[in-house]
């Protein structure tokens, strides 16, 4: 199985890291990431601009563009049929609407456009701390993978996968659920910051949520995998 990682924290990011250790275990695996952070960028193309490619280590490259940049050169100048591409661990949750703005979901999207199945990982932790705990999110997305990759995800369908906050806790019992998108926009809280300038000031933890939803599954501790399409 050939499998395409990259996200849009960055090449070399601790996140990508953990989940190219993790997906070698399970096939062959190509890295295209992109050369800087890119967290917020959402489906952003680069156009008339040139971008620099460059192999960094064997079968994992660089790309001086967005997370969607990185799937569509990996796509269309790499000579290999890739069976899955996998996006992430991003540097925190990406849930609801998040889909819309995440540079790291908009990845998984545009290898749907390829005919390519998807998985965008995140790893939401409450406030932010430090340092993330990959080892456990490693765990926990090795647990994932058997299952999505048997699972009867269509062409052109991709999953977000958000994992919860453990509090450092083993993740082996936590339950996996299917949820649907909230819809909810973000918390909506702009602030003055100097002179004539805003700033944004809403609290992640604090957005509202239905019931059953991708947001109430990830804050209550359970593993949420949503599934979206391209045009819904």
């Amino acid at each position: 199985m050939n499998l395409l990682i990259t996200n849009d924290d960055g090449w070399g990011f601790d996140g990508i890291e953990t989940l190219t250790e993790v997906a070698r275990e399970f096939g062959d695996v190509w890295v295209v990431a992109p050369h800087q952070p890119m967290s917020g960028i959402s489906h952003q193309i680069t156009f008339e601009v040139p971008m620099s490619f460059t192999e960094r280590q064997p079968r994992s490259f660089s790309l001086t563009g967005t997370p969607a940049d990185c799937v569509r050169v990996a796509c269309t100048q790499l000579d290999v049929e890739f069976d899955w591409v996998l996006s992430g661990i991003n540097n925190g949750a990406n849930l609801g609407v998040d889909v819309y703005i995440s540079g790291t979901v908009a990845a998984a999207r545009e290898a749907t456009f390829f005919g390519h199945r998807a998985i965008a990982f995140s790893q939401y932790l409450n406030g932010f701390r430090q340092p993330f705990e990959w080892p456990l999110a490693a765990k926990a997305v090795k647990r994932l993978l058997p299952e999505l990759f048997e699972s009867d995800l269509g062409v052109g369908e991709f999953y977000n996968v958000n994992l919860p906050d453990t509090q450092g806790q083993p993740v082996d019992g936590l339950e996996i659920v299917s949820t649907q998108m909230n819809r909810h926009p973000l918390p909506q809280n702009y602030q003055p910051y100097q002179s004539d300038q805003i700033m944004y000031c809403g609290r992640y933890r604090e957005r509202k949520y239905e019931p059953g939803t991708d947001i109430d599954a990830c804050f209550n501790g359970k593993i949420s995998v949503s599934r979206h399409r391209p045009d819904g």
